[in-house]
């Protein structure tokens, strides 16, 4: 017997917020966490589930980033960190020459998640 977690978490747990949300839409996905955060904490809130999904990008590339975006890092990066401290994409890291981050090209999903990501807006599509 097939069960849907979606299913099951509102009928058996009685799970009132329930949403499904796809994390490589930073923007949404950070909205629906602040909405079930205030639901949460709501007196007649109550216990909140983000289901968090997207294809895996190793196994199913050409399904989980139909549209490959080429980015780069511009002159704009000031080397804050956050990519390398909050995102970890293996494709960024910190050049020891230029000491800014850069991408490897080999590496990189083409996903362009990291320009949603960067607080600066120093990567840029190509």
């Amino acid at each position: 017997m097939l069960f849907h977690l979606r299913q099951l978490l509102k009928d058996a747990a009685g799970i009132e917020y329930l949403k499904v949300v796809d994390p490589y839409d930073t923007k949404n996905m950070i909205k629906t966490i602040k909405d079930a955060a205030a639901y949460v904490n709501d007196p007649d809130g109550g216990i909140a589930v983000i289901i968090s999904r997207h294809p895996c990008v190793i196994g199913f590339k050409d399904e989980a980033i139909p549209q490959k975006i080429e980015v780069s890092v511009s002159e704009e990066c000031d080397d804050c960190g956050f990519c390398h401290m909050r995102f970890e994409c293996p494709a960024m890291y910190r050049d020891k020459e230029t000491q800014k981050t850069q991408i490897n090209n080999t590496l990189c999903a083409r996903c362009g998640v990291c320009l949603q990501v960067c607080p600066r807006d120093a990567i840029e599509k190509v």
